[in-house]
């Protein structure tokens, strides 16, 4: 997740790439848990990767906190961007949200989750007075969280209830990445408070939703499988088998859960994984192709430029030159993205 620009109404100038640490001055309300204002912090690429090699920060990591109260906000996707999950509560006011081609109100209590892999714009306008706050997510973790809030791409957000817990969560994750030096204690305190945030929204949505349906629950534990043999292939009858479905009956369900057919996610996420390990590694496209099961490299390289529109090649070396095209301002808008 990346900050592309951070423009607060009134101001002439906005917060592009070489400011996106800097946090914005806000004022507390008389509850002292939502703030007016905007606030922000991203933390650099380069902190992440070495982050993400210790073994107390691999499987949870904030890479981005914010809080945005004044004027419009819109959340948008950008190709290439860092492989991360977003986490968006709105404390008050309405929005929307878009997903699979279908657009539905967004109100104060309410979470909206963009899986890495997935498609979900999202605006809030002033017309109603509106608070949102909002952390970007990387490890090897926040998928099995996301399945475990029962939500997918085609139906991404869910009911919380307006809790006073989760905001001193947001506030107390953005403050310690707003005072710290970036040190392993203060991003091991980072990491821990997310990952009590996260689970105290686990925890809210059982509590709102203790009879989720069991097929939910069995496609999920399939896409866990999934991500779980990214080397393998995997066939729609074996997924069925281990949903106890016939394959028929699991396709229909995990379309309706996910907005795709089985084969074509599993697809989606071995792209996503070899999008992680074009940024990430030096295996060429040959090393990585057998890492996800495929045999001959050049089929490898045509299913990657159908999900991703560029060949892996041209995507590593697009990747490269990434951070001197992301100072660009972003308009009137805070703009938050998410990779693949």
């Amino acid at each position: 997740m990346i900050l592309e620009s951070c423009k607060v109404p009134g101001r002439a100038e906005d917060l592009t790439a070489n400011r996106r640490v800097r946090a914005l001055t806000i004022a507390r309300d008389a509850g002292g848990s939502a703030n007016s204002g905007r606030r922000c912090v991203v933390l650099p690429p380069a902190v992440i990767r070495d982050s993400m090699t210790h073994p107390l920060l691999r499987s949870l990591l904030p890479v981005e906190v914010g809080f945005a109260s004044q004027g419009p906000l819109e959340l948008r996707r950008r190709a290439g961007a860092i492989e991360s999950g977003l986490f968006l509560y709105c404390t008050r006011g309405t929005g929307w949200c878009e997903s699979s081609g279908r657009r539905f109100a967004v109100n104060a209590g309410e979470l909206v989750v963009i899986s890495p892999g997935g498609t979900v714009r999202c605006g809030f306008n002033d017309a109603i007075p509106w608070g949102v706050w909002w952390v970007g997510a990387v490890g090897s973790s926040l998928e099995v969280l996301i399945n475990e809030l029962n939500l997918s791409a085609h139906q991404p957000a869910c009911e919380l209830g307006q809790d006073s817990r989760l905001l001193s969560l947001f506030d107390e994750t953005l403050q310690t990445l707003e005072t710290s030096d970036r040190s392993l204690p203060a991003l091991v305190c980072a990491s821990q408070t997310l990952a009590h945030l996260l689970g105290t929204m686990v925890w809210l949505r059982s509590r709102n939703h203790p009879h989720e349906p069991d097929s939910i629950r069995r496609i999920n534990q399939s896409i866990a499988y999934m991500n779980q043999h990214l080397n393998k292939p995997l066939q729609v009858a074996a997924l069925a088998a281990l949903a106890n479905m016939s394959p028929s009956h699991y396709t229909a369900l995990f379309k309706r859960q996910t907005g795709c057919a089985p084969i074509d996610y599993f697809i989606r996420l071995k792209m996503r994984r070899a999008c992680h390990l074009l940024d990430e590694t030096a295996l060429s496209v040959k090393e990585i192709a057998a890492a996800l099961g495929y045999d001959d490299p050049f089929y490898f390289s045509r299913m990657f430029k159908a999900v991703n529109d560029v060949a892996p090649s041209d995507y590593r070396a697009l990747r490269r030159k990434a951070p001197a095209a992301n100072g660009k301002p972003g308009g009137a808008t805070l703009a938050v993205t998410a990779g693949w």
